[in-house]
């Protein structure tokens, strides 16, 4: 991921358990911030330079980038994938790999909860991950990886975020033959 106004990379691996940021204009390791668990997924907000970092099984670990420092580790307490930032709000949305296929909401003062879903219809199981986000329309779009019962087939579903109200809506796409 990267912070365009910084010029900064954060970039995670799944050998080494740490996150380390590049400097584009210095083409260097500025830092390492050392993680306890597996990274998956980086996410930036552009407007408060801050990184959250999906570090595998149980929390987000919220990296500082204007002075390379880690802050918050952010419980989730369920292994963690795919980040969006919503640009306009600086909140994040954390895909949860559970039972039920939450999205956490996260914001400076820490986790918010689930986010809601007005048309109640995510799916019962699945791993949420792949997001954008599209700023013109203030929309975040995540895939739910999930498998429906019985079959080997992936369902195609997403799920989309309103950034205005923070509420996700899931829609599902036909299963290719």
């Amino acid at each position: 991921a990267i912070d365009q106004e910084l010029g900064l990379v954060v970039t995670v691996g799944s050998v080494a358990f740490q996150a380390d940021i590049i400097s584009v204009a210095g083409d260097a390791l500025v830092e390492t911030i050392p993680l306890n668990g597996v990274p998956t997924d980086v996410a930036i907000d552009p407007l408060t330079h801050r990184a959250f970092v999906s570090a595998g099984q149980g929390y987000v670990q919220e990296i500082d980038l204007t002075t390379q420092e880690a802050e918050a580790a952010i419980p989730v307490y369920v292994e963690s994938g795919s980040i969006l930032i919503n640009p306009v709000s600086s909140k994040a949305f954390v895909g949860l790999f559970n039972s039920s296929a939450q999205l956490l909401k996260i914001s400076g003062s820490g986790s918010e909860g689930p986010v809601a879903d007005p048309s109640n219809k995510f799916k019962p199981a699945g791993r949420l991950l792949f997001s954008a986000w599209h700023n013109a329309t203030n929309l975040g779009f995540i895939v739910n990886n999930s498998r429906p019962e019985g079959t080997d087939a992936d369902d195609g579903s997403v799920i989309i975020i309103d950034g205005d109200t923070d509420t996700g809506a899931r829609i599902g796409l036909p299963i290719a033959s």
